[in-house]
């Protein structure tokens, strides 16, 4: 479904053609009609941190008594159809000025010349230096040194061990300050090898099918070159990788964590149903602001230990997954047809107005509406850690009374500040690390790999080396196109 929500302003005259609701148009006061800035963006939450600069720039042009108009095209499931209505755009000099990053061919688009290098507007703005923003995860954007898609936010999966296994267990784990996607299945196989039939009940992680397709699509990413079009995922390393990922059984034998009381990390623990004193999980992963916050506070007596970021074979951070968007939570591009200065005006915008939303606003009903703050990381370093202490502030329950955290909200408010202050300084610290690129596979590739390949391998229809082999082959074909 596709919405067009159109503002428009008039110095003089307002005319309304109600014969299209899709489309609003106007007389400016000499007589020439604007180009509006036109946005395109999946449904959803992005739309109204998308509205709010537009109507900042509609007012104040108002005041100037300058015409602008803008138009926000909204898509949902029909994102197939999008792509290429957007491609036949982009091909004939046309398209919107504005794409919010969904899963459109982003390199084909770079090297049609189809989008604006940030760094040319960020370099030639008195506003900005590239030093404003958190240049390492920038740099993980880049395509050919330029940067083509601005990522707002930004997060790290963390990865936490049940307090309940084995003394050399944990002690293997909690050694640790960051871990592969591979070594964290290691550990989960090696404990069912060492200790047989005695952790039965335990289940690799929460979603965990989740988390080995993300674990195959940044191991993925290693073995190519996107520069060379190369993959060299038929190497033997990428095999064995698959061949502990196969070993990692999945289980859901629980109950809802809306029937079980809150315990010392919050509801969105999950326990076994027979037994809430031992939970059903290995390892606790944090992808969400729900989750991840227990990897940057100090709860006594624990259900999961030593949190620690998951990195790739290099050790740079792996930046947490949000399918379709790459763990960005939202990324902007400019096309070469837009006015480049309009929609970099309304980028620009974004970027320093994306801090921590209000926490209550009304609807058109007279109705409060709570907003959830992100724990993730706003790209701009003058307003990220203000962000990142009101977010942590209204999860532990410092600001009002709504709490996923239990043991902290029990905290004297000047401790709870501590352990927000704390948190606060292990986020920072851990931003500053080198970051993986992100993998920009498109959603149809990695469908057809899940289907035909991780599927029949997960069967036992194929081994890891075929299955390595068949997807060398078929990214091989995708890198070439």
């Amino acid at each position: 479904m596709k919405i067009i929500l159109v503002f428009v302003m008039i110095s003089t005259i307002l005319l309304l053609v109600a014969c299209d609701r899709e489309q609003v148009s106007h007389q400016e006061q000499n007589s020439a009609s604007a180009q509006p800035l036109s946005i395109i963006t999946p449904g959803g939450l992005f739309e109204g941190a998308i509205r709010l600069p537009l109507v900042d720039m509609l007012t104040e042009n108002r005041r100037e008594g300058i015409d602008f108009e803008f138009e926000i095209t909204s898509f949902g499931d029909d994102w197939e159809d999008v792509i290429l209505r957007m491609n036949t755009m982009l091909m004939a000099g046309k398209g919107y000025d504005v794409i919010v990053y969904f899963d459109h061919p982003l390199y084909a688009y770079v090297n049609r010349g189809f989008l604006v290098d940030f760094y040319d507007l960020i370099d030639n703005d008195p506003r900005f230096s590239r030093d404003d923003f958190f240049t390492n995860v920038l740099e993980a954007f880049e395509i050919d040194g330029g940067l083509y898609i601005f990522p707002l936010q930004f997060g790290f999966t963390h990865v936490g061990i049940n307090s309940r296994l084995p003394e050399s267990i944990r002690d293997r784990f909690t050694q640790l300050f960051s871990i592969t996607y591979r070594e964290l299945f290691q550990i989960y196989n090696d404990l069912r090898r060492e200790y047989p039939g005695q952790f039965d009940y335990l289940g690799f992680s929460y979603r965990c099918c989740l988390i080995k397709n993300t674990a195959i699509m940044f191991e993925m990413g290693y073995f190519i070159d996107r520069g060379n079009r190369q993959s060299f995922l038929d190497a033997p390393r990428f095999a064995e990788f698959l061949e502990e990922l196969v070993k990692v059984e999945c289980r859901n034998r629980l109950i809802h964590p809306l029937e079980i009381p809150y315990s010392q990390v919050g509801a969105w623990s999950w326990f076994d149903a027979e037994n809430a004193d031992v939970s059903v999980f290995t390892f606790h992963s944090g992808t969400t602001p729900w989750w991840s916050i227990y990897a940057h506070l100090d709860l006594d007596e624990p259900y999961f230990l030593n949190y620690i970021p998951i990195v790739d074979n290099e050790g740079r951070l792996q930046i947490a997954p949000s399918w379709p968007h790459h763990g960005i939570g939202m990324g902007l591009s400019i096309t070469a047809g837009a006015d480049i200065d309009l929609a970099w005006d309304f980028v620009a915008r974004m970027i320093t107005r994306a801090t921590n939303a209000p926490q209550h606003q009304i609807n058109d009903s007279g109705r409060i509406n709570f907003l959830m703050p992100s724990l993730r990381t706003i790209i701009y370093r003058p307003n990220s850690q203000a962000h990142l202490e009101s977010g942590f502030s209204v999860f532990t329950g410092l600001w009002g009374n709504w709490t996923v955290s239990q043991s902290v909200l029990g905290l004297p408010r000047a401790e709870r500040q501590q352990q927000i202050d704390n948190a606060v300084a292990r986020v920072q610290q851990l931003n500053e690390m080198p970051v993986t690129r992100p993998s920009f596979f498109p959603r149809s590739l990695w469908q057809g790999i899940e289907d035909d390949i991780i599927t029949p391998l997960s069967l036992g229809i194929i081994d890891s080396q075929e299955a390595a082999q068949q997807i060398h082959n078929r990214v091989a074909l995708w890198l070439i196109e």
